[in-house]
């Protein structure tokens, strides 16, 4: 079964369901493996974000907290490591960084 979410039913369901309850989750981390992962910039939210924050983190560009949120300070962290790898420094997560970063195959 595969479920879309909207922000409200995942509230409801937090509610509703015991802390520490399993949940499985199937699938390819960043979507649909046959689509491309989203660009990601400046006032992007969401999951997605909160990967690219804990790699840059893990990697030592990040120093801020991997909270989903892609503000000045992920921007920041983006084009240092733009700029340690030869790309243009415009601060947007393009499908080179999800490479290497190594959340492609």
């Amino acid at each position: 079964m595969c479920l879309l979410l909207s922000l409200t039913s995942v509230i409801e369901l937090f509610e509703m369901i015991p802390l520490g309850t399993k949940v499985t989750i199937y699938g390819h981390v960043l979507g649909d493996p046959g689509h491309e992962p989203r660009k990601l910039a400046e006032n992007d939210v969401g999951g997605d974000v909160q990967l690219i924050q804990s790699r840059l983190k893990s990697a030592g560009y990040y120093k801020g907290i991997c909270n989903g949120k892609f503000r000045s300070d992920t921007a920041r962290a983006v084009k240092r490591f733009q700029q340690d790898h030869h790309m243009a420094q415009d601060g947007v997560v393009s499908i080179k960084i999800y490479n290497k970063l190594g959340l492609l195959e």
